[in-house]
């Protein structure tokens, strides 16, 4: 091709970029997803948290995106590659482990246009050991995902018939489509028969009347975590109790529960005792923790 028509359309394209408010937008959706990537960290991220992203290519170009994209989060983060170490001896696995320094939640972003390397192996091993899978915030095919894991010691707030560990892994928040987030990690000896028990949240209002419901089964694995989202779309202002329950589905007998967070039991009722309350004011633009039935001089007041 003449050279001077190859400048021409190269030109011609530069310029449309420059004028197209929309070129930047697809630019980002050919390359990585870093804009949805720091959304999400955003709105789930809380401090203590770790990040490693995988990118086993792009190594240098990535690196700025990374540190991009991630300023000014609350949380402690690093590309895999940027972690000395080979797969030899441990020595990138107890890197890693350094890095991470047990922190009670982990994020993991991979990069997936460009096939692994042994360092997500490495992590991965370490996830394995240590930590359960939550959820996937966002999975794009061929360009990158993000997913959150937690440890498997986190401290339980609540125990059901001595079986049954419950912990809440960070504030309860609601999302632009007013759902409320509650994100939880579960606990339970080997023993404890399979397909058996379920567990509830329920919204109820003021009066003790159930408005909101959802459920779902205790996962098989002794360890495990799960972010349940609760349409709150639908409730008029007012103050709310959100309730969970451990049951056996078949029968919808309850186990009790015990309450593990804080020592101040003399004044709570068994129902009390068997669920998990928290009082709470929901109005549109805010939800506000007023206390808790279960230890309401222990559990802050916050404002999501």
């Amino acid at each position: 091709m003449n050279p001077a028509v190859i400048l021409v359309i190269w030109t011609a394209a530069g310029l449309w970029n420059y004028f197209n408010p929309s070129a930047e937008n697809m630019d980002h959706n050919l390359r990585l997803p870093w804009r949805t990537f720091r959304a999400e960290l955003q709105h789930y991220a809380q401090p203590g948290d770790v990040v490693l992203f995988h990118t086993p290519i792009e190594r240098l170009f990535e690196s700025v995106e990374f540190n991009h994209y991630t300023y000014g989060l609350p949380v402690h983060g690093s590309l895999t590659e940027d972690l000395p170490g080979e797969a030899d001896n441990n020595a990138y696995f107890d890197e890693v482990s350094k890095f991470i320094a047990a922190s009670p939640r982990l994020w993991l972003g991979v990069e997936q246009a460009s096939p692994p390397n042994f360092r997500l192996s490495e992590v991965e091993r370490i996830l394995k050991s240590d930590y359960v899978h939550c959820f996937t915030a966002f999975n794009v095919p061929w360009l990158m995902r993000l997913e959150l894991y937690a440890r498997t010691d986190t401290n339980p707030i609540l125990r059901f018939g001595n079986q049954v560990d419950i912990a809440l892994l960070s504030p309860l928040k609601v999302d632009a489509q007013k759902s409320l987030n509650v994100l939880l990690t579960f606990a339970h000896p080997t023993t404890l028969p399979l397909d058996t028990y379920s567990i509830a949240l329920h919204i109820e209002d003021s009066q003790g009347q159930l408005k909101v419901q959802s459920d779902f089964g205790l996962a098989d694995d002794a360890k495990s975590c799960r972010l349940s989202g609760i349409s709150l779309k639908d409730l008029p202002p007012g103050q709310y109790t959100l309730r969970a329950i451990v049951y056996q589905w078949r029968s919808g007998q309850r186990l009790p529960g015990q309450v593990l967070a804080c020592q101040r039991l003399s004044h709570l009722t068994r129902q009390a005792l068997d669920d998990l309350l928290i009082r709470m004011i929901y109005h549109p633009q805010y939800l506000l923790i007023r206390d808790s039935a279960i230890a309401r001089d222990c559990v802050p007041m916050f404002l999501i």
